[in-house]
């Protein structure tokens, strides 16, 4: 199973809040477990804290951008890389800061 994480938040101010602890805090547990899948994360590797364990992950580097464009750029990121989970972890505002695709190829997860 192939899983994208969705880790621009980093790169859009809540690396220090909240969120961005909750977000390391989950995907640090996922590293912990005994997993075939093959995680892909969304974002600028540079502004991520570590992830400790992480053994099977693949980046794709994002560039903060417009969110128009990433309405459009997420679906063909999901169909490029043939993935099964888009995991989107948050979904706040500002809107420019939102970008969660017109439509998603693959089952999707927002927490």
């Amino acid at each position: 199973m192939r899983i994208l994480w969705d880790f621009r938040l980093f790169s859009l101010g809540y690396r220090e809040r909240g969120v961005g602890a909750y977000t390391l805090a989950v995907a640090r547990a996922f590293s912990d477990m005994e997993t075939s899948s093959e995680i892909f994360i969304l974002g600028d590797k540079n502004s991520v804290p570590e992830l400790i364990g992480l053994k099977k992950v693949r980046w794709i580097q994002y560039q903060c951008r417009d969110w128009k464009l990433d309405l459009i750029k997420i679906p063909l990121i999901i169909k490029r890389y043939k993935i099964d989970i888009f995991h989107y972890w948050i979904a706040l505002g500002p809107l420019r800061q939102i970008g969660l695709g017109i439509y998603h190829p693959c089952t999707t997860v927002a927490t």
